[in-house]
């Protein structure tokens, strides 16, 4: 849902995420949204198997979801220090 550590950039695409889903006037609705993603297509695929941090949280505490979209700081950096661990985790296995 966006770049590491970039909790503005992210809420973004959320929120614009959550915008399609209640705007959409039918399932399979197709919108192209304004975000562009830093990587190309085969960097972006070569980190495909990491799996990304906020899922796990947010698979374990779905309540955070409306606090994260809120700006929760708190949340934010929860986040943050879980990506912090993934990474020192990918580091040591690779």
């Amino acid at each position: 849902m966006g770049r590491p550590h970039d909790a503005d950039g992210q809420r973004a695409v959320l929120r614009a995420a959550l915008g399609v889903l209640e705007a959409a006037a039918a399932p399979g609705t197709y919108v192209e949204l304004p975000f562009e993603w830093p990587e190309s297509p085969v960097q972006a695929r070569r980190a495909e198997h990491v799996a990304p941090p906020i899922a796990a949280l947010l698979r374990r505490k779905p309540w955070l979801l409306a606090r994260l979209i809120a700006g929760d700081v708190r949340i934010a950096k929860a986040v943050q220090a879980l990506h912090a661990a993934s990474l020192a985790a990918i580091a040591r296995a690779g």
